[in-house]
Protein backbone atom coordinates (compact mmCIF):
# COMPACT_ATOMS: atom_id res chain seq x y z
CA UNK A 1 0.00 0.00 0.00
CA UNK A 2 1.81 3.43 -1.15
CA UNK A 3 2.01 5.87 1.58
CA UNK A 4 0.58 9.53 2.18
CA UNK A 5 4.12 10.79 0.85
CA UNK A 6 3.43 9.37 -2.54
CA UNK A 7 0.43 10.93 -3.00
CA UNK A 8 1.75 14.15 -2.09
CA UNK A 9 4.20 13.56 -4.29
CA UNK A 10 2.00 12.49 -7.05
CA UNK A 11 -0.08 15.39 -6.65
CA UNK A 12 2.55 17.76 -7.05
CA UNK A 13 3.80 16.41 -10.13
CA UNK A 14 0.27 16.53 -11.64
CA UNK A 15 -0.25 20.24 -10.26
CA UNK A 16 3.01 21.29 -11.66
CA UNK A 17 2.14 19.77 -15.39
CA UNK A 18 -1.06 21.55 -15.25
CA UNK A 19 1.14 24.57 -14.56
CA UNK A 20 2.83 24.13 -17.64
CA UNK A 21 0.00 23.49 -19.58
CA UNK A 22 -1.32 26.85 -19.23
CA UNK A 23 2.19 28.53 -19.61
CA UNK A 24 2.65 26.70 -22.39
CA UNK A 25 -0.92 28.10 -24.03
CA UNK A 26 -0.23 31.72 -22.67
CA UNK A 27 3.05 32.15 -23.98
CA UNK A 28 1.47 30.88 -27.27
CA UNK A 29 -1.10 33.08 -27.25
CA UNK A 30 1.10 35.92 -26.32
CA UNK A 31 3.54 35.26 -28.89
CA UNK A 32 0.61 34.98 -31.46
CA UNK A 33 -1.24 38.86 -30.22
CA UNK A 34 2.51 40.23 -30.71
CA UNK A 35 3.64 40.66 -26.72
CA UNK A 36 6.50 38.96 -25.02
CA UNK A 37 5.91 35.64 -24.57
CA UNK A 38 8.07 35.42 -21.50
CA UNK A 39 6.41 37.09 -19.47
CA UNK A 40 3.05 35.86 -20.48
CA UNK A 41 4.51 32.24 -19.63
CA UNK A 42 5.21 32.61 -15.62
CA UNK A 43 1.60 34.31 -15.83
CA UNK A 44 0.58 31.37 -16.78
CA UNK A 45 2.09 29.41 -14.70
CA UNK A 46 1.76 31.16 -11.61
CA UNK A 47 -1.88 31.94 -12.19
CA UNK A 48 -3.46 28.77 -14.38
CA UNK A 49 -7.12 29.64 -16.01
CA UNK A 50 -6.74 33.19 -14.40
CA UNK A 51 -4.08 34.08 -16.25
CA UNK A 52 -4.83 32.01 -19.37
CA UNK A 53 -8.47 34.52 -19.42
CA UNK A 54 -6.37 37.59 -19.24
CA UNK A 55 -3.72 36.72 -22.41
CA UNK A 56 -7.36 35.64 -24.49
CA UNK A 57 -8.61 39.15 -23.56
CA UNK A 58 -5.11 41.22 -24.01
CA UNK A 59 -5.88 42.88 -27.91
CA UNK A 60 -3.90 42.42 -30.39
CA UNK A 61 -0.92 44.75 -30.68
CA UNK A 62 -0.10 45.78 -33.94
CA UNK A 63 3.40 46.00 -34.88
CA UNK A 64 4.99 48.31 -37.15
CA UNK A 65 7.38 46.36 -40.13
CA UNK A 66 9.51 47.62 -43.00
CA UNK A 67 9.19 46.49 -46.27
CA UNK A 68 12.20 44.35 -45.81
CA UNK A 69 10.84 42.38 -42.98
CA UNK A 70 9.01 39.19 -42.88
CA UNK A 71 5.74 39.05 -40.71
CA UNK A 72 6.22 37.10 -37.60
CA UNK A 73 4.20 34.25 -37.53
CA UNK A 74 3.10 34.49 -41.22
CA UNK A 75 4.14 32.52 -43.88
CA UNK A 76 3.54 34.94 -46.56
CA UNK A 77 5.17 38.06 -47.24
CA UNK A 78 3.02 41.22 -46.42
CA UNK A 79 3.09 43.58 -49.17
CA UNK A 80 5.12 46.93 -48.87
CA UNK A 81 3.05 49.73 -47.16
CA UNK A 82 1.99 52.27 -49.62
CA UNK A 83 2.82 56.30 -49.31
CA UNK A 84 -0.32 58.13 -47.45
CA UNK A 85 -1.76 59.91 -50.21
CA UNK A 86 -3.69 63.28 -49.75
CA UNK A 87 -7.17 62.60 -48.84
CA UNK A 88 -9.32 63.90 -51.50
CA UNK A 89 -11.70 66.87 -50.66
CA UNK A 90 -15.11 65.47 -49.72
CA UNK A 91 -17.94 67.03 -51.73
CA UNK A 92 -20.46 69.04 -49.61
CA UNK A 93 -23.47 67.37 -47.97
CA UNK A 94 -26.28 68.26 -46.41
CA UNK A 95 -26.01 70.39 -42.98
CA UNK A 96 -27.77 67.77 -41.73
CA UNK A 97 -24.93 64.93 -42.37
CA UNK A 98 -22.42 67.47 -41.49
CA UNK A 99 -23.86 67.65 -38.24
CA UNK A 100 -24.64 71.70 -38.35
CA UNK A 101 -28.44 71.92 -37.13
CA UNK A 102 -30.07 73.80 -34.31
CA UNK A 103 -31.07 71.38 -31.36
CA UNK A 104 -34.73 72.30 -32.04
CA UNK A 105 -34.93 70.82 -35.08
CA UNK A 106 -33.07 67.66 -33.38
CA UNK A 107 -35.87 67.74 -30.30
CA UNK A 108 -38.60 67.91 -33.51
CA UNK A 109 -36.73 64.43 -34.70
CA UNK A 110 -36.70 63.11 -31.61
CA UNK A 111 -40.27 63.71 -30.83
CA UNK A 112 -41.23 62.15 -34.29
CA UNK A 113 -38.90 58.65 -33.86
CA UNK A 114 -40.49 58.23 -29.88
CA UNK A 115 -43.76 58.88 -31.27
CA UNK A 116 -45.02 61.26 -29.64
CA UNK A 117 -47.18 63.79 -31.25
CA UNK A 118 -48.71 66.01 -29.17
CA UNK A 119 -45.29 67.31 -28.37
CA UNK A 120 -44.34 67.02 -31.66
CA UNK A 121 -46.68 69.63 -32.71
CA UNK A 122 -45.55 71.93 -29.89
CA UNK A 123 -41.81 71.51 -31.17
CA UNK A 124 -43.52 72.77 -34.40
CA UNK A 125 -45.34 75.81 -32.99
CA UNK A 126 -42.42 76.96 -31.36
CA UNK A 127 -39.88 76.23 -33.95
CA UNK A 128 -42.69 78.87 -36.23
CA UNK A 129 -42.17 81.25 -33.97
CA UNK A 130 -38.72 81.07 -32.99
CA UNK A 131 -38.26 81.66 -37.13
CA UNK A 132 -37.88 78.57 -38.87
CA UNK A 133 -40.32 78.49 -42.26
CA UNK A 134 -42.53 75.75 -43.64
CA UNK A 135 -40.23 74.87 -45.85
CA UNK A 136 -37.13 74.42 -43.26
CA UNK A 137 -38.67 72.00 -41.11
CA UNK A 138 -40.15 70.12 -44.10
CA UNK A 139 -36.35 69.49 -45.46
CA UNK A 140 -35.40 68.49 -41.97
CA UNK A 141 -38.02 65.26 -41.82
CA UNK A 142 -36.52 61.88 -42.28
CA UNK A 143 -39.32 60.25 -43.87
CA UNK A 144 -42.78 60.38 -45.68
CA UNK A 145 -44.57 59.98 -42.16
CA UNK A 146 -43.05 62.60 -40.13
CA UNK A 147 -43.63 64.97 -42.98
CA UNK A 148 -47.31 63.94 -42.43
CA UNK A 149 -47.32 64.61 -38.94
CA UNK A 150 -45.08 67.97 -40.03
CA UNK A 151 -48.64 69.10 -42.43
CA UNK A 152 -50.84 67.91 -39.83
CA UNK A 153 -49.23 70.02 -36.97
CA UNK A 154 -48.94 73.09 -39.68
CA UNK A 155 -52.20 73.30 -40.32
CA UNK A 156 -53.50 72.96 -37.02
CA UNK A 157 -51.51 76.65 -36.09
Amino acid sequence: MPSETNYTLLYIVIMLAIAGVFAALCSSLANKKGYHAASYTWLGFFLGIIGMLYVMSLPVKAVEQTATQEPKNSPISAPAPTPAAEPEPRPPREKWQRGEYPAGLVALRLCYMGGYSMEFKKRVKKLLESGFTDIELFNCCVDDDMKRWLISAIEEQ
